[in-house]
C-alpha cells in the first residue's frame, strides 16, 4: 500500500497500518481492498496524522490538526450472508467499542460516555468526542463480504482550538496532559476498541 508503513501497536494482533497524510482513512482502506493481490485480514486498520478530506456523516467535513487525533478506519470481514441492512448495526457496534475504551480512561475522572444515535460518542450527554462513519465494500471472496468502519477521535485538541463549543477531546477533560504524547494515547485506545469490536462481531457472527 503506497506511502503506508504496518507499525506494531500493543494488544493489537490485526495488521494497522500508518501514514502520516491522506485524502480519508476510509478511502485508504478501500483502496486497499481493491488490491486482490494482498489479503486484507479481518480488523486491519488505516490510521494517519492529517486527512485532507475527511467527512463526517451526511457529507460534512470533519478537520482536526495534525496529530492531534486518532483518525482511523477499520476494514471488518462478515460473511457474505450478512445482510446489508445490518450496516447500521456496525456503526453501532464501533460505537459501543469507542465508548468504553473512552469510558476506562474517563470514568475514573468523574465523566460518563455515551452514544448519540446514530454516530456520535458523547462525554457528559454534551460534549462531541468521536464521530463514526461506515461503508460497505466489494466482496473480498467468494464466502466473505466487507464493510469498513472510520472513526475520529478527539486526543490532544486544546480547548481553545476545537471546532465548535460542543466538542472536547481527551486533553479538554483532563485525561491527556498537555505536552504528553498524542500518538502513544491513540494507539492505547485504539488497542481497546479493537478488542471490543473484536468480540461484538464474534458475538454477531456466531
Amino acid at each position: 500500500m503506497q506511502r503506508a508503513t504496518r507499525i506494531p501497536i500493543a494488544g493489537v494482533h490485526s495488521p494497522v497500518y500508518y501514514v502520516s497524510d491522506t485524502s480519508s482513512t476510509l478511502d485508504l482502506a478501500a483502496t486497499l481492498l481493491a488490491d486482490t493481490t494482498t489479503a486484507t485480514p479481518h480488523l486491519t486498520t488505516i490510521i494517519a496524522d492529517h486527512q485532507s478530506a475527511g467527512r463526517g456523516r451526511l457529507g460534512r467535513t470533519w478537520t482536526t490538526p495534525d496529530g492531534q487525533a486518532l483518525l482511523a478506519s477499520t476494514i471488518v470481514s462478515l460473511p457474505i450472508s450478512f445482510p446489508t441492512e445490518m450496516l447500521g448495526w456496525l456503526v453501532h457496534a464501533c460505537a459501543l467499542s469507542v465508548r468504553d475504551a473512552l469510558s476506562l480512561r474517563l470514568s475514573p475522572l468523574g465523566h460518563t460516555v455515551s452514544l448519540k444515535w446514530p454516530n456520535d460518542v458523547l462525554v457528559d450527554g454534551a460534549r462531541k468526542i468521536c464521530g463514526i462513519l461506515a461503508q460497505l465494500a466489494p466482496a473480498s471472496s467468494p464466502f466473505t463480504t466487507s464493510a469498513i468502519l472510520g472513526y475520529g477521535i478527539n486526543i490532544a485538541q486544546a480547548p481553545g482550538t476545537l471546532p465548535t463549543p460542543q466538542a472536547t477531546s481527551l486533553l479538554a477533560e483532563g485525561d491527556v496532559q498537555a505536552g504528553a504524547d498524542p500518538t502513544a494515547v491513540a494507539h492505547e485506545v485504539l488497542a481497546a476498541i479493537l478488542a471490543g469490536l473484536d468480540e461484538r462481531i464474534r458475538s454477531l457472527v456466531a
